[in-house]
This record gives structure tokens, sequence and C-alpha cells, in this order.
């Protein structure tokens, strides 16, 4: 089957494409890097003609859209890229991924909670963003789940691992404890930080059973960012002590964010057959990358 990556060059996309080639006939779009490589498409996904061009002439079995506006504070200011993006890009690749019959995957987040609920989120939880990263992601999951096509929302939480071509939160904490410098880092935002190889996996088996409607697929563990580096600086052999507690409320960040929202993967587990690693587990795999 030919599957089609949109952000190929990006975490996820770019763990998709090596772990999905040799099993599928891949291709990937790019954006803004200059890549040289068979079935590599030069793609800006806001162009709504050459999207459905390219998905009608690949004609492919699924497409996964891993691109995304996610500077969440910059979603607070720039309201029309972030829904041009998150939503009527998304939208669009949905329909066009339609009329070809392929299978369509959009990422989604757990900042379409608002993070009150006291306990891991289910997939069939109700919804209340408290910022408008959150919402377009959320406009986007209802026009999916009520249009045609099968349509997979994949929900995911602070996703880590190597990229060359952008920094995440765990390779910019890395990066800073090597360099021995003290970071001020949240001890009261509750997620389930997501090993980017993982994700791609449960990823391409949602593809391979064409699961379609909503899957926490995320870190099988709810801990706290501070906690969860902690956690990297000793499977990385770095100083701990350069980690400093911080509340939220101390930070002053522009957009708000749920404080606890863990995602519940149980359905994921059961139904795909893919264990969702804990924050060490999934940093011990990172380690062994290096």
């Amino acid at each position: 089957m030919r599957i089609l990556v949109v952000g190929g060059t990006g975490l996820v996309g770019n763990r998709l494409v090596e772990l999905a080639s040799g099993k599928f006939d891949v291709h990937a779009t790019y954006h803004s890097h200059s890549i040289r490589k068979p079935n590599f498409h030069k793609l800006e996904v806001t162009d709504h003609r050459a999207v459905r061009k390219l998905i009608e002439e690949l004609s492919p079995g699924a497409v996964v859209n891993t691109s995304a506006y996610h500077q969440v504070d910059k979603c607070e200011t720039e309201m029309g890229n972030a829904k041009a993006i998150n939503v009527d890009a998304a939208v669009n690749m949905a329909e066009a991924s339609a009329a070809v019959g392929a299978h369509y995957i959009y990422f989604s987040t757990e900042y379409v909670f608002d993070g009150k609920k006291g306990a891991a989120y289910m997939e069939s939880d109700d919804t209340n963003p408290l910022g408008y990263y959150g919402e377009t992601k959320m406009m986007a999951e209802k026009a999916l789940l009520s249009g045609k096509g099968d349509n997979l929302i994949a929900r995911t939480s602070v996703v880590y691992g190597w990229n060359d071509t952008k920094l995440n939160f765990a390779t910019w904490a890395l990066g800073e404890l090597e360099k021995k410098r003290e970071m001020r880092i949240t001890d009261d935002q509750v997620g389930s930080p997501t090993f980017a190889d993982n994700l791609a996996e449960a990823i391409l088996k949602a593809i391979e059973y064409r699961k379609t409607g909503v899957y926490h697929i995320a870190g099988g563990e709810a801990i706290d960012r501070y906690n969860f580096t902690l956690i990297l600086a000793d499977v990385f052999g770095l100083d701990k002590k350069l980690i400093m507690p911080v509340r939220t409320s101390e930070l002053k960040q522009r957009a708000k964010r749920p404080l606890f929202a863990p995602l519940n993967v149980d359905k994921t587990e059961k139904e795909l057959g893919v264990k969702m690693l804990g924050a060490k587990e999934g940093l011990e795999r990172m380690r062994i990358q290096s």
C-alpha cells in the first residue's frame, strides 16, 4: 500500500517515513527544508489546490497529516495562521483523501481538554480547550468526525525524540543540561510524554487496521515536566541539580494550559496491540539511538 506522510521532515513524520519504508510504498512532503530524496514532494499545506492535486496524483491508501501550527503562545496572537493550518488545511486534506478513498490520520492534542477532570482523559470525554491552539484542534476534530471518509484522530502529548530540523522538549532540555545551564521546569503540568518512535509504531498499526474515530496514542505514564526532566537527566547521565521546579503561574505564559491532562491509552493498547511507553522506557530507547 502507498502512504503519504505530510510533513516528512518533522519529528513524527521522519519516524513514520523511516519505520514504514520497506513495508509500504512511502511518499512524503516537505516545506522549508530542501530535500532531494526519491518520493519527497515540496508542498505548502495551506495551498488547497496543490494538496488536492498531489493526493489525486498519488492516490495513496493512507494520508498521515503531521503538519501543525503548534506554538501554543503564538496561536493566541496569530489566530489566522493557526486556523489556516490546524483547521482549514487539515479539513481540505481530509476531503481530498476521501475523494480517492484514502484513510486519513490527523494529530490532535491533550490541549483540547481543560485539565479539570482530575483523572486521565478518555477518548469519550468532553472537550473544553483553554487556549486557541486547543480550540483549533477541537474544531478540526469536530469537522473530521462529522465529515465523509475514514478519518482517524490521534490525540497525543509532548512528543519527543531525535530530529535534525527542530528542537522538542527533550532535545532542548538535553542541550541545556549539556551546556550546564540551570533550567526552570514546571512541576504542575501533568501530561503523557510520548516517544516519537512509539507513536509512529502505533500509527502504522492503526493504518494496518484502518482505524477510525478518536484514539489516545500517547505515553503510558502520567508525569509532570519537572519529573520527566529529572528522569531524562538520570538516563543520559547529566546533572539533575541544574533542574529547578517552578509553578506554571510564575512563567506568565500568554496561553492557558491544562494543568492535569494525561491521556488514557487503554483503548490504543488493546485495539492496536502496541505498548505505550512510560517516561523512563521511552527515554532509554532514545538514549540507545544517540
